[in-house]
């Protein structure tokens, strides 16, 4: 399932969750137009809600960077809304995990 923004479709191709008890829920395959970003990852901190982050980079200082950044608010709102939807409870687990934003 898509949704569209702006004329382009935010399309979820594959969501392979981590089965580790770390923050990193899922990793996320998307296309937003004609591109298509790989490894997008889901992430629940404690107490949080659940939230989106593009596919990160380690420089040689050892920081951590996302390789392609959203600037457009209503976009990057479009595609949270889109993975989360895709994850589905049995991803991102019970409403009663989450926190009211």
């Amino acid at each position: 399932m898509s949704i569209q923004y702006d004329g382009l479709s935010v399309t979820v191709l594959r969501v392979t969750p981590v089965l580790s008890s770390g923050n990193v829920l899922a990793l996320v395959d998307i296309t937003v137009g004609p591109l298509i970003i790989h490894s997008c990852r889901v992430i629940r901190q404690p107490g949080q809600q659940p939230w989106v982050a593009m596919p990160p980079t380690q420089t040689a200082d050892g920081r951590w960077y996302p390789v392609i950044q959203i600037c457009d608010d209503n976009l990057r709102q479009a595609v949270r809304d889109r993975v989360l939807a895709a994850c589905g409870p049995d991803v991102l687990g019970s409403d009663d995990q989450a926190v009211a934003p």
